[in-house]
């Protein structure tokens, strides 16, 4: 019931109704599942043993109605993963719509108006580009025994994660730039094209200058199919965000990448660590002189007065405060009326 409410949203476009049906779907996925093993372990508690120690090939062989509930649990599984999936990829949230994607199995999901097999090679493949490194890439995509049955008729999708893992980023964004209009044609898919080459080409640019302390301009361009002004504007962009440590050379022509000094780094952890302590160390003891002298201060909506000496006093209006801590208000009579003592005189209570 839940999955078909999911269904039902995704075709009318609701895609935040989706997120909030899919925690009531995962709760009683998980009850029939938690249901479905209390059942198996009471039918094989209640199987006869066999005499002589020869065991029974029946009371092991699952019966008709545990194959047809473990057969509904599967399909709604794989119908709720391929939902989420769909809803995260609506929000832009790539890296967990592609860990929803490698959830989904093909061999339970029967609905080929929503999703199919090409469908999530696509999604598959340029989710896991633009929010996978290499190596998660070669484990959980090209590595994956369920991935695989999906890019078996994807050919050019396969080429496209070979050429990610071996760095040829030039044959990368060739294939990219071939099969952008069918991934334009995608209804689920096409409003984040632009966005997903952008991320995919930004993570390539990074990757390649990772090895090198420096790089020559004109041949990373020839890489990248661009021309040096333009890669010197991803390049700036990229240096504005933080994410790449590099210094442009306009009039060489090269980028020189800035190395992180560890000696400076290692003393300003020091030097806030130090800072955090005093800070810890001075609070301790402020906490501790006020416990000392019965010091409390309480929120004028706890309690609208103020316990000062283990004597109350009238709460002290706003103006006369600053920043949630309590000052001592001066009484002009208490200045008058002390005689030139030293000791300041309790003051009287109304």
């Amino acid at each position: 019931m839940w999955t078909n409410w999911m269904e039902a949203s995704i075709w009318v476009g609701e895609w935040q109704r989706v997120d909030i049906i899919a925690v009531q779907a995962e709760r009683s996925i998980k009850e029939a599942e938690e249901s479905e093993s209390q059942a198996n372990s009471t039918a094989v508690a209640r199987t006869r043993p066999v005499i002589f120690g020869v065991s029974s090939t029946n009371a092991n062989r699952p019966s008709t109605s545990q194959k047809c509930a473990r057969s509904l649990i599967n399909t709604g599984k794989a119908r709720l993963d391929t939902a989420c999936a769909l809803s995260k990829l609506q929000s832009g949230r790539y890296k967990q719509a592609v860990d929803r994607l490698l959830k989904v199995d093909l061999d339970a999901l029967e609905l080929p108006w929503l999703f199919s097999a090409s469908d999530l090679a696509m999604y598959t493949t340029l989710c896991a580009i633009a929010s996978y490194d290499r190596a998660e890439l070669k484990k959980k995509v090209i590595n994956d025994t369920n991935c695989r049955k999906c890019l078996e008729s994807e050919p050019r999708l396969v080429e496209l994660l070979q050429c990610v893992v071996r760095s040829q980023f030039g044959r990368v964004l060739d294939i990219l730039k071939e099969m952008k209009d069918r991934f334009l044609l995608d209804p689920y898919l096409s409003a984040h094209v632009d966005p997903l080459y952008s991320v995919i080409r930004e993570r390539a640019l990074l990757q390649y200058l990772e090895p090198f302390a420096s790089a020559d301009l004109n041949a990373m361009a020839n890489v990248f199919r661009t021309d040096v002004k333009t890669l010197e504007g991803e390049l700036v962009v990229l240096c504005e965000q933080d994410r790449l440590a590099a210094r442009i050379d306009a009039v060489g022509a090269t980028i020189r990448m800035i190395q992180p000094n560890e000696r400076e780094e290692s003393y300003r952890k020091i030097v806030d660590g130090c800072d955090d302590l005093i800070e810890r160390c001075e609070a301790a003891i402020l906490r501790a002189v006020m416990q000392q002298v019965d010091f409390f201060y309480l929120s004028a909506s706890v309690m609208n007065k103020k316990i000062l000496f283990r004597r109350v006093f009238p709460f002290i209006p706003t103006e006369e405060r600053n920043g949630g801590r309590l000052h001592m208000v001066t009484n002009p009579s208490e200045e008058d009326s002390s005689d030139g003592s030293e000791d300041p005189r309790e003051p009287e209570l109304n």
